[in-house]
């Protein structure tokens, strides 16, 4: 029997769904829907995953082993949930720092090794960090510690080396700590209140210093009671305020603390110290904590902000190199618990890291997630979207919001991808890492040796599993490939010695002048534009679009301006805007416009697919309020490179997501009165602002194809087009196929959304059905001024005349139908409906055909 559910009123008219603006899915939330919480992100330095009491510590205590106390963390963990598949941006320093803040990841990062003066990746304007995107939401926001992403000269007199890329030029108002970490006072910096920096003045000059061992502050303890006050004076004000706190402990040199609680172990000097360290670390993070659970210090924590603070606790990368500290070893406490590597390595201690988020009334209290796999990527979106604003377009990120709200689990459709530079000790670490699923990929640039490990069954990489699964080596090579992870020089070329990444992403801007041609170089500006002219560098900078382009496209001039992509191109990711005028990019027949990193299309933008045109995508198709995305093709993404591989089935692996909140129109040609299929290769998400307009003709219609689950809210927009004579009550169209139809709390609306109802059939079909309307009182085949007279004269009586929805009742909703189809014929034949069995053989039909078609499909 066939499921049927039928919505029979129109819920929203055209007009009102044109003009409506709020949040939606895929699209930030509003300020006022956001939950805008304080944001307080803690980062040890070189602490390793099994460094914590609650991630190894306690455990080897009880058993009489050497173990390290961390009681305020672990105080942390049992209040929060601790993330146990949470990985830094990269295995070493910078790097990860760099992710952190950016939300790219290594392959899209200027830098592949750590840096003392280079520039913030690019040090492009267009470069945000998460700080600037808490301002934007209207946040204070405080940067304290280790920098480290360039600017700052790394000596007691060290100086600004680049201003734009220093803590209070990229989103941090109030900046204080060391910049390059050190534990030495005189290397203090602090904002200035003018947007720079000076040094903090301080007793410790050039050459008083008194070493290490003696009864002096040093920089952590000065910093964090900095940090402290910053809490204790935000906390009791309306402004949210957003934290970046970057210990440099226990990263080396490690004798500065001195042994404290340890000195009487019977264990090496450097275990010691390396114990005394995390120990100190801790009681810092426990002041942050203290601060923010009784602000006012009176003992009295009625005054709390816990309940609308997320705090985090994590790591830049894994622990110390084994014996590459004085004597120091990995192994005396288990740092990297059971987990292979370190600091430097791509295997799975070298970046995974512990993580703990708490927020009081919102995270579970001890619990633990072990299903989300995120990276530092990921926190520059998830904080825009708990600040209820938008992040960057184009960068690798993805926001875990919903996984901390706990509303779903965040799914990640594209790889996870980290490399290395650093061959420590001539151990072959450097090389690249690729995650897709379960599946990790470690392929070492010196040797050429892969590693492949199932992290599900093999969490701790034991079973090296390259020599029996070779399609899958191939498959995830060919993912870091379509990542531009390969396009790097020292793995493109082989070069051990580059330590630039010439392939880092470049933010390009569309010039709206005569020539319309996407493909020509000359109609964008930006970038850092090198003019190079040897290899690797002339492959981007001298190019027309690039896949490590960040395209913006804007009509920044007046009426309507145009884009044609004339040839296959390619791009990271795409932003279409009309700041001054419609913005449409079009896609000519049989070309391919490709953007790993996703599209957005935002207000009086539009993207437009002409004929069997195709827009590829691994990620998202954002279509916001105000952006259309017209014509008919295929939107796909990069399945074909897992095809066939049974461990990456029904995931949504690299496949696009639409997510409609703004507008979808269906047409073939230039026409579009002409009807049209458009086919997206993946799902498909139609926000409660979202609509779809389908055109009917006949019996005909447009389609929407969807190969993968599609959400349904908003509304389906529905015309016949001028002159068209009403629909036979019973004529159905089916308008969207999927594999599974939810109906989400759709409505109609359209010139004809008051002719139809609408179903969901067999849960996997949206069909509209003819409702038994009949406006033409006067029986005489047109519906006309008279018909008017005839609802006026019965307005109030329960009909039959004048009551065109037979409800047995004349009202304002029979005029508002009259109202509709004012002017046209009424037609007389009999609707001939398809059989069920028939329809849904139908739908099948089509789904197979776009699964084969893109199975046939070659791309480049």
């Amino acid at each position: 029997m066939i499921a049927m559910k039928t919505r029979t009123l129109c819920t929203v008219t055209w007009a009102l769904l044109a003009v409506a603006a709020s949040a939606a899915i895929g699209t930030p939330l509003s300020h006022a829907a956001a939950p805008r919480p304080n944001i307080v992100f803690i980062m040890a330095d070189d602490l390793g995953i099994g460094d914590l009491g609650v991630t190894g510590q306690l455990a080897r205590a009880a058993a009489n082993l050497p173990a390290i106390a961390t009681p305020n963390i672990d105080q942390l963990a049992s209040q929060g949930t601790m993330f146990t598949q949470m990985y830094a941006g990269a295995p070493i320093c910078s790097p990860s720092r760099t992710s952190l803040l950016t939300g790219f990841e290594t392959q899209h990062i200027i830098r592949e090794t750590v840096t003392e003066e280079e520039r913030l990746r690019s040090g492009a304007i267009e470069d945000r960090t998460f700080g600037q995107v808490l301002q934007d939401a209207g946040y204070a926001t405080g940067m304290w510690g280790k920098w480290h992403v360039g600017g700052v000269g790394n000596s007691i007199n060290g100086s600004i080396t680049d201003f734009g890329a220093i803590p209070t030029q990229k989103g941090f108002e109030t900046a204080y700590g060391t910049m390059l970490g050190g534990y030495r006072p005189a290397l203090l910096w602090e904002n200035d209140g003018q947007g720079g920096m000076v040094k903090v003045p301080g007793n410790y000059l050039p050459g008083q210093w008194a070493g290490p061992g003696q009864s002096y502050e040093y920089s952590e303890d000065i910093t964090t009671r900095h940090a402290v006050d910053y809490i204790r004076d935000k906390a009791g004000q309306d402004q949210p305020f957003g934290m970046y706190y970057a210990f440099h402990a226990p990263h080396t040199p490690l004798n500065w603390y001195g042994q404290n609680e340890y000195a009487g172990e019977p264990w090496p000097d450097v275990s010691k110290h390396y114990a005394s360290m995390v120990s100190q670390l801790d009681r810092h993070v426990g002041m942050m904590i203290d601060a923010l659970e009784d602000p006012n210090n009176d003992g009295d924590t009625s005054d709390s902000v816990m309940d609308n603070t997320l705090l985090i606790f994590t790591s830049d990368n894994g622990p110390l190199w084994d014996e590459g500290t004085a004597g120091f070893l990995t192994e005396f406490f288990d740092s990297n618990g059971d987990y292979r590597g370190q600091k430097t390595s791509l295997h799975e201690a070298g970046s995974l890291v512990p993580f703990i988020a708490r927020w009081d009334g919102v995270l579970q209290a001890g619990g633990v997630n072990s299903s989300f796999a995120g990276s530092f990527a990921d926190m520059l979106p998830t904080f825009a979207e708990l600040a209820g604003v938008e992040a960057p377009v184009g960068i690798d990120g993805i926001s875990m919001a919903s996984v901390l709200l706990g509303e779903d689990s965040a799914p990640r459709s594209d790889a996870q991808l980290w490399s290395s530079y650093v061959n420590f000790r001539g151990l072959d670490q450097a090389g690249y890492a690729v995650r897709l699923g379960d599946w990790k990929l470690i392929h070492h640039r010196d040797s050429h040796i892969d590693e492949l490990f199932n992290l599900g069954a093999d969490p701790y990489e034991a079973t090296n599993l390259s020599g029996s699964r070779s399609d899958i080596v191939a498959a995830l090579k060919a993912v870091a490939a379509a990542e531009g992870m390969l396009e790097e020089p020292m793995f493109g070329t082989d070069n051990a010695k580059a330590p630039i990444n010439t392939y880092f992403a470049q933010y390009k801007n569309w010039v709206p002048n005569g020539d319309t041609n996407f493909n020509t170089a000359v109609n964008w500006t930006g970038g850092t534009q090198f003019n190079a002219t040897s290899s690797p560098e002339s492959l981007y900078w001298n190019t027309g679009p690039a896949n490590n382009w960040v395209a913006h496209v804007d009509n920044t001039l007046d009426g309507t301006r145009n884009a044609w992509v004339t040839a296959d191109a390619d791009v990271l990711a795409m932003e279409i805007v009309g700041s001054a005028g419609t913005m449409a990019v079009h896609v000519s027949p049989g070309r391919t416009l490709s953007a790993y990193n996703g599209v957005r299309v935002k207000d009086r933008g539009a993207l437009r697919l002409v004929g069997d045109a195709t827009l590829r995508v691994a990620r998202n198709v954002e279509i916001q309020q105000g952006g259309r995305l017209v014509g008919a093709g295929t939107i796909t993404g990069w399945q074909e490179l897992i095809d066939g591989i049974a461990e990456f089935a029904d995931q949504g692996l690299l496949q696009p997501t639409v997510i409609n909140s703004g507008a979808i129109e269906i047409y073939a040609g230039t026409s579009p009165a002409a009807l049209g299929t458009m086919v997206i290769e993946g799902d498909y998400q139609q926000t409660e602002h979202g609509v779809l307009q389908v055109d009917l003709q006949g019996t005909a219609n447009d389609l929407l194809v969807v190969e993968g689950q599609a959400k349904v809210a908003g509304s389906i927009a529905v015309a016949s087009g001028p002159g068209a004579a009403l629909p036979v009550a019973g004529t159905q169209h089916t308008v969207l196929v999927a594999a599974e139809v939810v109906d989400a709390g759709f409505g109609l609306s359209g010139p004809d959304g008051r002719l139809f109802g609408a179903s969901v059939v067999n849960n996997d079909q949206l069909v509209l059905t003819a409702l038994a309307i009949q406006p033409d009182f006067s029986h005489d085949g047109l519906v006309d001024a008279a018909d008017l007279g005839i609802w006026q004269s019965n307005y109030g009586q329960g009909g039959p005349a004048g009551d065109a929805d037979a409800d047995a009742a004349v009202s304002g909703l029979d005029f508002l139908i009259w109202q509709t189809v004012v002017g046209r014929t009424v037609a007389t034949s009999v609707a001939t409906v398809p059989e069920p069995a028939a329809a849904a053989l139908a739908v099948a039909g089509m789904i197979a055909a776009a699964a084969a078609r893109r199975r046939r499909q070659t791309r480049s």
